[in-house]
C-alpha cells in the first residue's frame, strides 16, 4: 500500500478528478419524473439552467419561483433523487431566476404620467 501510494505521488501529472460525465439529459429525465411531480403539484416548473463539473444548477418558475421553501424542495427531494440517479453529481444548487421582476400595470396606473429627467 504504502509503496502505491508513493508511486501515485511521483507521478500527479495522471491524476484524475473521479467525478463521472453528467449530462442535462440524464438530471432532465430525472425531473420528469416523481421528483419533479413535487415541483408540479405545487404550480411550478423545474429545468437544468446548467451542469459543470458535477455541479447542477437548477432553475425554477411558476409558483416555486421565489418561495421560501423552495431550497428546502431543492435539497431535500430533487437533490437526493439527482444524486440517486445520476452518478458523478457533487452538488445541486438553486440558481435565481434571471427574467425581470413583475411589475403590476395597476401599479404603474396609479402611479401616473412620471416627469421626464432632466
Amino acid at each position: 500500500m504504502r509503496s502505491a501510494l508513493h508511486s501515485a505521488l511521483e507521478q500527479p501529472q495522471a491524476w484524475r478528478a473521479g467525478a463521472a460525465e453528467v449530462s442535462v439529459e440524464e438530471i432532465t429525465a430525472v425531473l420528469a419524473g416523481p421528483a419533479g411531480d413535487v415541483v408540479r403539484a405545487h404550480g411550478g416548473a423545474v429545468w437544468v439552467a446548467g451542469v459543470h463539473a458535477g455541479v447542477v444548477d437548477l432553475e425554477l418558475s411558476g409558483a416555486c419561483d421565489g418561495c421560501p421553501a423552495s431550497g428546502l424542495t431543492i435539497s431535500t427531494t430533487l437533490a437526493a433523487a439527482i444524486r440517486r440517479a445520476v452518478p458523478g453529481v457533487v452538488d445541486v444548487r438553486l440558481i435565481e431566476s434571471r427574467r425581470p421582476a413583475f411589475v403590476s400595470l395597476g401599479g404603474l396606473l396609479r402611479r401616473g404620467p412620471q416627469e421626464p429627467d432632466a
